[in-house]
């Protein structure tokens, strides 16, 4: 199969909802010798499950779903998109009620993804 079909069959991320994802070997050892593969988004670096074979990652990172956060939660990425920062950095912080405020505007234009 190759790389470009490869990427092809591989679902979105479930928690950035990027296609940015790709096969990789995991650090976790196989017991045919080398390594297990995964699936690792390249946006927000989740890592799928393990799996003895590239097939067999890929079909596991596609039966996964994102979670759902509690109730006053929401899912935001590690790293602040660029829409998030440009969001805070249009808000003046000299306290920590203006704080708050850039952290509203930060959140109100996060990327969604399936369970907020």
């Amino acid at each position: 199969m190759s790389e470009i079909e490869k990427r092809a069959e591989i679902a979105l991320c479930p928690f950035c909802g990027d296609w940015g994802a790709e096969v990789a070997e995991s650090a976790v050892p196989s017991i045919r010798g080398g390594q297990k593969q995964a699936v690792y988004c390249n946006t927000c670096f989740c890592e799928g499950p393990t799996a003895e074979t590239e097939t067999g990652a890929v079909e596991a990172w596609n039966r996964r779903v994102a979670p759902v956060p509690a109730e006053g939660y929401v899912l935001v990425p590690v790293q602040p998109t660029a829409r998030m920062e440009r969001a805070g950095a249009s808000v003046t912080c000299t306290n920590t009620e203006e704080a708050w405020e850039v952290w509203q505007a930060m959140i109100r234009v996060r990327p969604e993804v399936s369970g907020d």
